[in-house]
Parts: structure tokens; C-alpha cells; sequence
């Protein structure tokens, strides 16, 4: 699986969403980016105030987001001991039947958007820019993500089907 260039680690990333506003995220190792609780209607390029609040969620994002969006580098940092503690990340199973209810729990825990570190797994799918946006601008507006709730409903029916 290609990564993101080494050389990308510890920059920081704008986002433009939607509704004219922007939130911001940090390039971690591998193909993982920290996003942050924080959302302007500006370009902030003041990197220190981006990276100190609070890590929203950490996700593996496609390794071609940077050349294939409107993402933007606004800057580099090393990264801290926050940044370099990764979660756990998990892919759901639906076919495995020793595990669906493990699934299904994590899945509907992924939708309590607290920081990553309090949450512990993380979804372990590779999240293409559009998908990101998604999940950020569904947490601003006070929804459970679209794309969890898609897969709880697949593990669901799944299960269902297969407990006749």
C-alpha cells in the first residue's frame, strides 16, 4: 500500500469545507492525519494555536489527497508526543460471526467524536478527501457520521439475516 511521502510528515493541512470554513489537520506516518477540533472562517496559518487544540479523530486518508483536492499545506511541524501515540485501528468484519457484536460496538462507539486518545480504536478504512469532509462538516452540524451509520446498518442486516 503507498504511504505519503515521509517528507509530508508533521505538515499541517487546511480544509476547505462547504460552507465557506475551514478545519485543519496534521500529517502523521503511514497514511494517517490528525484532525482538530477547530474550525475558522479565515485561513489560519498560525500552526502552534492549529496543533495544540484538541485531536477531533485520526484517520487514514488516501495517499493521493494532497495532489487529487483542494487541501492545502499551511505549514510544517514536528510532530509531539501527542501526535506520535497512534490508535488502534480497526476494519469491520460483517462476514465474521465471532465478531459481530465487537464490530458493532465499536462502530456506533466511532460516533461519540471526543479525542482519539480517550476512544481508543479508530476506523481503519482509508478515507478519501470527499469522505473527510463529510465526517467534519457532519460533527459541526451536530450529525452521527453518515458512513458509520451506513456500515452499523450493513452489520445489522447482516446479522439479522444470518441468525434465522
Amino acid at each position: 500500500m503507498p504511504k505519503i511521502s515521509s517528507k509530508y510528515i508533521g505538515s499541517v493541512v487546511l480544509i476547505p469545507l462547504s460552507d465557506n470554513t475551514y478545519c485543519y489537520a496534521s500529517i502523521l506516518e503511514g497514511l494517517s492525519f490528525a484532525f482538530y477540533d477547530y474550525r475558522t472562517d479565515f485561513k489560519d496559518k498560525d500552526i502552534g494555536k492549529i496543533t495544540s487544540t484538541d485531536i477531533l479523530f485520526v484517520a487514514l486518508v488516501h495517499f493521493k489527497v494532497l495532489n487529487q483536492s483542494n487541501w492545502e499545506i499551511v505549514g510544517k511541524k514536528e510532530l509531539d508526543s501527542r501526535h506520535k501515540k497512534m490508535p488502534v485501528f480497526y476494519h469491520p468484519d460483517i462476514m465474521n460471526a465471532e465478531i459481530y457484536d465487537y464490530t458493532l460496538k465499536k462502530l456506533k462507539e466511532t460516533l461519540i467524536y471526543k479525542t482519539y486518545e480517550k476512544r481508543g480504536m479508530q476506523d481503519g478504512s482509508i478515507y478519501s478527501a470527499s469522505h473527510i469532509i463529510d465526517r467534519l462538516e457532519d460533527y459541526y452540524a451536530g450529525r452521527d457520521y453518515n458512513g458509520i451509520l451506513q456500515l452499523i446498518v450493513m452489520v445489522e442486516n447482516f446479522k439479522a439475516k444470518n441468525n434465522k
